[in-house]
């Protein structure tokens, strides 16, 4: 396979750096939006804000099955939200969506090149992917067994567990949000190794292939 050829995107219009903003953008508002009475029409338009996000992050894929099943779940997810109510639904197909974009990014890093300030832009989204990805799962496991997570001894909601996945990812443990059941604790285990992998493995392979850039010179 021609990786130099297949590292190009197809559709990539805001580049890495347009999409790590939109992708902060979305970090930023999941709070907002995920509050109980936040009102319909801002859950519509966080949706199809979300719904374009994910349309510009799967343009670098180039496999079309994957680009189908990307698309495919995204709609169904939004659809799931807005017309069926179903947040189970919705987070399990979001799931599905970031998932596969996120493998693929974790692979195209792993086959870098050169290091460039799209590069670290690039590394920047997939580590607010993985947090986005974990949160959709703490967010299914609460749907099922409601009181799975706890704050200040009530349910968490769904902007307290997106909050509660960064917070683990990046080992902060303020302890507000307690995962209770058997599942949510070995999973907010796992999210915490990955962030230290994460961090561990992606610096290094920065700056392996900066170095061997350098002395190639």
């Amino acid at each position: 396979m021609d990786h130099a050829s297949d590292s190009k995107p197809r559709f990539d219009p805001l580049g890495f750096h347009g999409l790590l903003a939109l992708l902060s953008l979305e970090f930023l508002i999941v709070p907002m939006v995920e509050l109980p009475g936040t009102p319909t029409w801002a859950i519509i338009a966080h949706s199809l804000f979300r719904a374009v996000v994910f349309m510009l992050l799967v343009g670098p894929i180039r496999h079309p099955v994957l680009v189908t099943v990307c698309i495919g779940s995204v709609t169904l997810a939004v659809l799931s939200r807005l017309v069926l109510g179903s947040n189970f639904a919705a987070d399990c197909l979001a799931f599905a969506s970031i998932f596969v974009v996120v493998v693929v990014a974790i692979q195209r890093t792993l086959r870098l090149e050169t290091v460039t300030s799209a590069t670290m832009s690039s590394v920047l989204a997939l580590y607010l992917l993985i947090g986005m990805l974990w949160s959709h799962v703490y967010n299914g496991i609460e749907a099922v067994r409601p009181g799975s997570f706890l704050l200040a001894a009530s349910p968490a909601g769904r902007a307290d567990l997106h909050y509660f996945s960064y917070v683990t990812m990046t080992t902060l443990g303020y302890g507000d949000v307690i995962p209770t059941h058997a599942v949510g604790r070995s999973l907010a285990v796992a999210q915490a190794l990955v962030g230290q992998v994460f961090i561990a493995v992606g610096i290094g392979r920065l700056v392996a292939v900066h170095v061997a850039t350098s002395r190639g010179r």
